[in-house]
C-alpha cells in the first residue's frame, strides 16, 4: 500500500489532540510527568537525572558526534515512534525476509490493532536519516519482556531510504558484564521540547548490576494498566519519558545488549551523585535494583523469541521471520 500524503499529518494531529485532552502519556513506563516539570528546568534539577550531571547530547545541534562510526550507525537506525497514546523510541533491525523490522517496547504501542490502518497506524520517523513510515503489521508482541517487533509499510520512500541505514543487531549470546560502557540514543522529553534524538554516553552510562545477573522488576509507574513484570539489568544512563524502547548499546563493540523499558522518577537525591552509583556498583548493593534505568537483556529476548518460533499457534510466516532474525 502506498502511503497517502495526508496520512502522517493526520496521525500526528490525532496524537497531539489526545495529548491535549489528557489521554496521552509519553513513553508509558518511564514515569510520566506533567509538561510543566520539564519546562525551564536546569540540567541539575532534572527529576530523571542519574549521577552528578544531565548528559544528554542533542545530535542535531552537535553533529560532530556523528563522526564516530558507532554513534552514527546507532543514530541513523534510531526512530521516534508516535502512536495514538504514546511517544517512544525504536530501532531498525534490518530487512529480513522482505520485511523492514523495527523493535520497541510493548507499552509504546497503545493499541496494536492500529497497525495496517493507514490513518491511525503508529508513525515511525528516522529523524537523522530523513526517512518516515508507518507500522504495517506486528510480527511478535511479548508483554512479559515489554517487546514488540513490527514491520514498516513498504513505500518508495521506505525502500529507498532504508538502504542507507545499517541495522542494529541484538547480541543474543552476550551476557551482561558490570562496568560495560554504554551508549543510547532516544527521544526523551527532558530538556528536549522538540523531541530531537539525543545521545547519552557519559561515564555514568554503564552497566551497574552484577555480571550476568538479572531480576524481574515490576512496572514502576503506578498509573500504568499493563502491570508488567520484566527481566531486567541496571544501568546509570539518563532516561526520560520518550526514551522507552531505546537500544542499549555496548559503546565499544556497537552490539545491542538490550532495550530500555523503565526508569522510576523522580530520582532520590542520593542517586544523583556519581560516587553513590559507583558505590552500589562496586559493593553490589541491593539499591542497584531501585531508582536506576532498567533494560531487558538481549539474552532473555533470545530465549523468548526461541519460545515464540516453537509455538505452533503462531503464524508460520512470523515464526520464519523471527528464525531469520535469530540466525543473523
Amino acid at each position: 500500500m502506498r502511503l497517502g500524503k495526508t496520512c502522517f499529518p493526520i496521525a500526528m494531529v490525532l496524537a497531539l489532540l489526545l495529548t491535549a485532552c489528557g489521554q496521552s502519556k509519553d513513553s508509558g513506563l518511564l514515569s510520566s510527568a506533567d509538561n510543566s516539570r520539564l519546562e525551564n528546568q536546569s540540567s541539575s534539577s532534572s527529576p530523571y537525572r542519574l549521577g552528578s550531571s544531565w548528559d544528554r547530547i542533542d545530535l542535531l545541534s552537535q553533529p560532530q558526534y556523528l563522526q564516530d562510526l558507532q554513534i552514527r550507525r546507532a543514530a541513523l537506525a534510531t526512530a521516534k515512534i508516535i502512536s495514538a497514546f504514546n511517544i517512544g523510541t525504536g530501532f531498525y533491525l534490518g530487512n529480513i525476509d522482505g520485511e523492514y523490522l523495527v523493535a520497541t517496547n510493548y507499552h509504546v504501542f497503545a493499541n496494536v490493532l492500529t497497525c495496517g490502518l493507514t490513518t491511525f497506524a503508529p508513525l515511525v520517523k528516522f529523524t537523522l536519516a530523513g526517512v518516515s513510515g508507518i507500522c504495517k503489521r506486528i510480527i511478535v508482541d511479548l508483554p512479559d519482556i515489554d517487546l514488540i517487533i513490527f514491520s514498516l509499510e513498504k513505500t518508495a520512500a521506505i525502500e529507498n531510504g532504508m538502504r542507507d541505514i545499517l541495522p542494529l543487531r541484538f547480541a543474543f549470546d552476550t551476557e551482561i558484564s558490570k562496568g560495560t560502557p554504554l551508549l543510547t540514543i532516544g527521544h526523551g522529553r527532558a530538556l528536549n521540547e522538540n523531541l530531537y534524538p539525543r545521545l547519552e554516553m557519559s561515564s555514568d552510562c554503564r552497566v551497574l548490576s552484577p555480571d550476568s545477573r538479572y531480576k524481574i522488576l515490576s512496572n514502576p509507574d503506578p498509573d500504568d494498566h499493563l502491570k508488567l513484570e520484566v527481566w531486567s539489568f541496571a544501568t546509570g544512563c539518563d532516561l526520560s519519558p520518550g526514551d522507552s524502547g531505546s537500544a542499549v548499546i555496548n559503546a565499544k563493540s556497537g552490539h545491542v545488549l538490550g532495550l530500555f523499558w523503565a526508569s522510576p522518577s523522580p530520582k532520590p537525591t542520593v542517586y544523583q551523585v556519581s560516587d553513590y552509583l559507583r558505590n552500589i556498583e562496586v559493593n553490589e548493593s541491593r539499591d542497584v535494583w531501585k531508582n536506576l534505568s532498567y533494560a531487558v537483556p538481549s539474552v532473555i529476548i533470545k530465549d523468548k523469541l526461541v519460545d515464540f518460533i516453537k509455538d505452533d499457534t503462531q503464524l508460520r510466516y512470523k515464526r520464519k521471520i523471527i528464525q531469520s532474525l535469530l540466525n543473523q
